[in-house]
């Protein structure tokens, strides 16, 4: 059964824990969308070759021919009787770093304009360790990341710096759920633009 699906997409659900719609909008040529999710599986009597996970439908406008389209998959795995032990994949703790650290940064505004400031930044720094413990700690990406979340940090330290740190801490969170690279290099590229067209 389904236990999380993270994403900021909308969802509909069809069946509790079993079936949902989730709409991820349109997606553009080379553009790709993750949705994280975790599943619960059931204890086992013996082995099994081939253990149903998943089956997937995806519905779209082809943008050549303006026509429907759908495709269909099924995502299944291999349960020995001994599990080996393996490392969480990469990609994916990545992935979940990234999503922790959207919704992390979306509840620390929301301390933020209640002015707890002390409990927003606990909030990203306790992530911060988290990340710096993972096995994707030493990515690029995750070094960014943990840049941008100090710089939320040094956002929320009193109502003065908060007026000016939430714009960012929003561009922030936004870019992450939205999959989009580090904030800390969209934001520069933005702010050089700006220095070029003022010029």
């Amino acid at each position: 059964r389904l236990v999380t699906l993270a994403t900021p997409y909308p969802i509909t659900e069809l069946k509790v824990a079993k079936d949902y719609d989730i709409q991820v909008g349109m997606v553009y040529s080379g553009e790709s969308k993750s949705i994280l999710l975790k599943l619960s599986l059931r204890k086992m009597a013996r082995e099994m070759q081939r253990h149903d996970l998943l089956n997937l439908t995806i519905s779209y406008i082809d943008a050549f021919t303006g026509r429907p389209e759908t495709r269909q998959t099924e995502i299944f795995i291999a349960r020995p009787q001994i599990q080996p032990k393996e490392p969480m994949p990469i990609q994916l703790d990545q992935h979940i770093n990234r999503y922790s650290a959207a919704v992390a940064i979306t509840e620390a505004i929301d301390l933020s304009k209640r002015q707890c400031f002390s409990e927003a930044q606990s909030k990203l720094n306790s992530l911060i360790q988290r990340i710096q413990t993972s096995v994707s700690a030493k990515e690029p990406y995750c070094q960014d990341l943990v840049k941008d979340l100090r710089e939320c940090i040094s956002g929320m330290n009193d109502p003065c710096t908060f007026t000016t740190g939430i714009h960012s801490a929003h561009a922030y969170s936004a870019m992450y759920y939205t999959e989009r690279s580090t904030g800390s290099k969209n934001l520069s590229k933005k702010s050089e633009r700006n220095e070029r067209s003022d010029s």
